[in-house]
């Protein structure tokens, strides 16, 4: 599963959350509220019911009692008059207290003041029909009575009602609490399986890209030897994880395949260079024995010059001349078998130089390959830094969420602070009441329980979201660190492709300069040919000038001709020599730029043994 799938996972779950506090806020408190409200309304309405029938009967028993001390009609009126608004209350509070605990009093009631009714209407019975000391005699003793009875049904009535109030409202108090408690642990279990999910995903996120960028710090300083820890996941991090694998087995095989490159080069430069030594040596003794081919050169023409001068001295002459010419000639043989040496040597340098240049090409081929390695480690380490923002993105949103609903929390602890100062309120009116308000201020003293708890829970509740803010605030700082040890390791694989695109270049210069001394060896092998060729024909004009002495030897009469081709044959040896003189030098020249281009290559190799010297295989 992907980063961001678990994110959104994490966001829909504190959203479902959301929603099901929301529905569950949304049903049960309109339905406490309703039920409060109604229970308050019914207690309240009741009560003043019963203090306006306790005034009205007062009021009626007044009037009667005016009535039968002064006999005026109008208190007689106002009696009446009270009696039918008595009536109405009667019935009312009968009505009202259907099914509810003050039920029997309410009858009671109603049957106290029929049994009042009745006794006041014989009493003005009595007073009507002229006998107004029967009609007080008879209020005084059974009126009495049901004043009595009358009063204190009013009284127990007023004692249930204000009683079902207290109790109305200490069930919806409990009810309300039970609410109260399931909100506090739906948005407790909310905010914990929200934070633990976000600190979970943020330690492991940041965990894992902690192991990368150690891993490329220590492959950075030089040891392949690192173990990664294998990636079974399908997500970005893992993904890092394999291509991370990829290239440290990659940068293993370059390095040894480089190392092996190396060691090739420089075994080839020593053998280079002392092939160079060799062929110095041999350009050397060629010049040496060249200058004796020179001298025993000028000797015969001296000799042929004085042939013709002195007769006496000319079999001593030719004796000499075919005694140098058979010096010239074992020396042409000498000469000859070092130039077929060099000629030997310069072939192995130059089988010596294709093989060297085929291994720096097989050396190019493999760090170029190392340096695309780089370059896919970088983009996936480019990859990471996206998805890392893109998780700091979702984090910023839910931070966002959580001050909205600390918003919300806010909003419910000042309808809790309104809804305390209207109980309160509430309570001083009751108070106000006296006897009748007692069951009203219960109601409002629960009501501002109520309030009071609604406003500790949303502290707890404003409490949570903190503790999540500063979660969230936490797991941003991890991403932040994630991303610094990214950029490091983004860092490090860039020093590594210095590396190798500093290895490529070292590579082209030393193709450069394997060109260069293929090149010398190729021209050093035609010189080689050539100087061949110029010994074949100094031994063919040793053999012409040997086979003209032994001439001279047997017929005194070309004497003077045979001179004359000695000098001839010695004038064509000094100039082959020169020819032969220029071209080893020539070698030797040669001989220099292929020791100065061995000694740049042996200098080229070990700056790439010191540069792949620093990395460990393990």
């Amino acid at each position: 599963m992907g980063i961001k799938t678990r994110i959104i996972l994490v966001f829909i779950v504190m959203i479902a959350m959301l929603v099901a506090l929301s529905f569950i806020s949304s049903r049960q408190i309109p339905e406490v509220t309703a039920v409060v409200k109604e229970e308050f309304a019914a207690a309240r309405l009741t009560t003043l019911h019963a203090y306006q029938l306790s005034k009205v009967v007062a009021a009626e028993r007044f009037a009667a009692a005016c009535y039968f001390y002064t006999g005026e009609q109008s208190y007689l009126d106002q009696f009446l008059t009270g009696s039918r608004e008595a009536e109405n209350l009667v019935e009312m509070v009968v009505s009202e207290s259907a099914g509810k605990p003050c039920e029997k009093a309410a009858k009671e009631i109603q049957t106290a003041w029929a049994q009042y009714k009745s006794s006041v209407e014989q009493a003005i019975a009595l007073m009507q029909a002229g006998d107004r000391d029967g009609a007080l005699q008879y209020m005084l003793s059974s009126g009495k009575n049901s004043e009595a009875m009358l009063d204190w049904a009013i009284s127990e009535f007023s004692r249930l009602a204000d009683a079902g109030a207290v109790d109305a409202a200490s069930k919806a108090a409990v009810r309300a609490r039970e609410t109260q408690k399931v909100l506090e642990i739906a948005t407790a279990s909310a905010a914990c399986v929200v934070l633990i999910a976000a600190v979970l995903n943020a330690r492991g996120i940041s965990r894992r890209l902690g192991q990368i960028a150690s891993v490329m710090q220590v492959m950075a300083a030089g040891d392949l030897s690192v173990k990664i820890p294998e990636a079974r996941g399908k997500d970005e991090i893992s993904s890092a994880f394999r291509a991370l694998e990829s290239m440290r087995m990659q940068l293993k095989e370059l390095i040894t395949q480089v190392a092996e490159l190396a060691e090739q080069v420089a075994a080839s430069s020593q053998e280079l260079s002392a092939t160079s030594d060799e062929a110095s040596r041999a350009v050397t003794q060629i010049t040496a024995e060249l200058q004796v081919v020179a001298n025993s050169s000028e000797e015969q023409a001296a000799y042929a010059r004085d042939t013709g001068t002195t007769a006496s001295q000319l079999r001593t002459a030719v004796t000499e001349l075919a005694m140098g010419a058979e010096n010239e000639a074992r020396s042409v043989q000498e000469t000859l078998e070092f130039v077929r040496q060099l000629d030997s040597a310069v072939q192995r340098v130059a089988s010596s130089v294709s093989s060297l240049f085929d291994a720096s090409n097989g050396m190019q081929e493999a760090a170029a390959s190392g340096d695309e390695t780089v370059q896919k480690t970088m983009m996936g380490m480019e990859k990471i830094v996206a998805v890392t923002d893109k998780i700091g993105q979702h984090l910023m949103s839910l931070a966002s969420h959580s001050e909205r609903i600390g918003e919300i929390v806010g909003l419910i602890s000042d309808i809790a602070e309104q809804t305390n100062l209207l109980a309160l309120n509430a309570a001083i009116e009751a108070a106000r009441a006296g006897e009748h308000g007692r069951g009203f201020a219960v109601v409002a003293d629960e009501v501002r329980k109520l309030s009071e708890q609604s406003a500790v829970s949303a502290k707890e509740i404003a409490s949570l979201i903190q503790s999540i803010q500063t979660s969230i605030q936490g797991a941003v700082s991890s991403m932040g660190e994630g991303k610094a040890v990214v950029a490091d390791g983004m860092s490090l694989a860039g020093d590594t492709r210095n590396a190798l695109t500093r290895i490529i270049q070292a590579i082209s210069i030393t193709n450069e300069e394997i060109h260069r001394v293929s090149g010398a060896v190729q021209e050093i092998a035609n010189v080689s040919t050539q100087v061949s060729k110029r010994m074949d024909e100094v031994a063919s004009v040793i053999e012409e000038t040997t086979a003209a002495s032994e001439q001279m030897a047997s017929s005194s009469a070309s004497v003077q001709e045979a001179a004359e081709k000695g000098v001839a044959k010695a004038q064509e040896i000094a100039t082959a020599i020169g020819n032969i003189s220029a071209s080893s030098q020539e070698i030797a020249s040669s001989s220099q730029e292929i020791a100065k281009a061995a000694q740049n290559l042996a200098q080229m190799a070990q700056e790439l043994v010191s540069q792949i010297s620093r990395f460990r295989e393990g």
